[in-house]
């Protein structure tokens, strides 16, 4: 993945400015070089997650990230667009209770405020609508 996002980065004229890594975001130690990263985009990834699993996400990257940067977490967040969208939400959250194991799930902002403060965030997250049934919830890593 990270391999295709590198390249789409550099054919979109993005490869100067931002950087596609992989890695196993539960490990011990992430790699250093995230420690010069102004945002960690999250994309489709808590998602697949029970709660106990994204707040060691979280805390794995609030342990590396420079004062100042940012989590972008990109999902389905429930209970924040209009009443179309919620219904495909829904149904999209009861796909991923029926098709994933182990506690994945769609979440509301609520939610997502929690596993950033279980995880030692303390900032104030905000939620960034978008024109799709995904949205942006964004919350800097040490306030």
């Amino acid at each position: 993945v990270a391999k295709r996002a590198s390249t789409a980065l550099k054919a979109g004229g993005h490869g100067d400015r931002a950087r596609a890594l992989g890695g196993n975001f539960f490990g011990k130690r992430l790699p250093a070089e995230l420690k010069t990263c102004d945002v960690f985009l999250l994309k489709h990834i808590l998602h697949d997650w029970d709660d106990k699993r994204c707040i060691k996400i979280l805390k794995n990257i609030a342990a590396v990230g420079k004062p100042g940067a940012k989590i972008a977490v990109v999902e389905h967040v429930q209970g924040v667009s209009g009443s179309g969208m919620e219904r495909a939400k829904s149904m999209m959250d009861m796909n991923m209770m029926a098709s994933c194991v182990g506690g994945a799930k769609e979440r509301s902002f609520a939610e997502y405020a929690a596993l950033f403060s279980a995880a030692g965030i303390t900032a104030q997250p905000r939620h960034v609508p978008m024109r799709d049934v995904v949205s942006i919830v964004e919350v800097e890593v040490s306030a």
